[in-house]
């Protein structure tokens, strides 16, 4: 039996993008210890130390990378060693901040405890 000739043709698809395409969800948050200073608690997010807020840490901005899927929340403010004051004895007391420089501090947030950063950002390599 013979076949029956068919000419030759080209054919091409467009691809258009449709709302029921799945999309890459989630992405990873950046950061590095960038600042030093004491560290305080912002408990209520004010941007100001009050009633509450209280010393976490010295921090050196050490440049230890921080990566979360995970959006950081600024809990924490920043001070110089001119902005706080020890008060306490000798060997028992902590640091606080001085009356006038309890709206002064640099937010951010606190990771892993002992480090402090003032800035994210987000990685353009995004996770599923």
């Amino acid at each position: 039996m013979k076949k029956a000739y068919v000419k030759p043709t080209m054919e091409s698809e467009a691809f258009v993008a449709s709302e029921y395409i799945a999309v890459c969800t989630g992405a990873t948050y950046d950061a590095w210890c960038n600042h030093s200073g004491y560290i305080f608690h912002d408990y209520n997010g004010n941007g100001m130390i009050d009633r509450g807020d209280d010393y976490i840490y010295p921090n050196d901005a050490c440049g230890e990378h921080y990566r979360s899927e995970e959006m950081p929340e600024f809990n924490a403010l920043a001070f110089n060693g001119d902005q706080v004051e020890w008060k306490g004895g000798l060997f028992f007391g902590t640091y606080v901040v001085k009356d006038s420089q309890k709206d002064k501090g640099t937010p951010g947030f606190v990771y892993k405890k002992e480090h402090f950063s003032t800035k994210f950002s987000t990685d353009p390599h995004y996770v599923s």
